[in-house]
């Protein structure tokens, strides 16, 4: 990895306040990491709102319409199968808790197994995964 001079500096404090220097890199790498994740995850959201039409503020509200739900547990699921996010990350995206993020997972499971509709939303998202990559 990577380190800027703002990212030495911090390994130093931390080293400094009793933290041996093993243990600083891996808490820079983990905060890297998370910034990573977030961005992946902002980028996902943007498509949801992109192709479904609602924006991200619907999208990370805790509004129950029917149609809604499903885009954002959707959303849940395609990070999921996408990224090395965690439940807990995800959730933090989306202002709900952890539990939350793994009933929408496992909703989505089953409504991809029974509904010819949501596996078509689903085919058109990852058409226009493959669509933005190529740009």
């Amino acid at each position: 990895m990577i380190y800027t001079k703002s990212d030495m500096e911090f390994i130093h404090l931390l080293a400094t306040r009793g933290l041996d220097y093993k243990s600083a890199l891996k808490v820079v790498d983990n905060e890297k990491s998370l910034k990573h994740d977030r961005k992946i995850i902002i980028s996902i959201a943007n498509l949801f709102c992109r192709v479904s039409g609602y924006s991200i503020e619907e999208l990370r509200s805790s509004s129950r319409k029917f149609d809604l739900v499903w885009i954002r547990q959707l959303a849940y699921y395609y990070i999921k199968e996408r990224t090395t996010c965690s439940n807990i990350v995800i959730g933090d995206h989306f202002n709900v808790t952890r539990s939350s993020v793994c009933v929408g997972i496992d909703s989505v499971k089953n409504n991809l197994e029974t509904s010819t509709e949501a596996n078509d939303f689903y085919k058109e998202i990852k058409r226009q995964t493959i669509k933005t990559r190529k740009r």
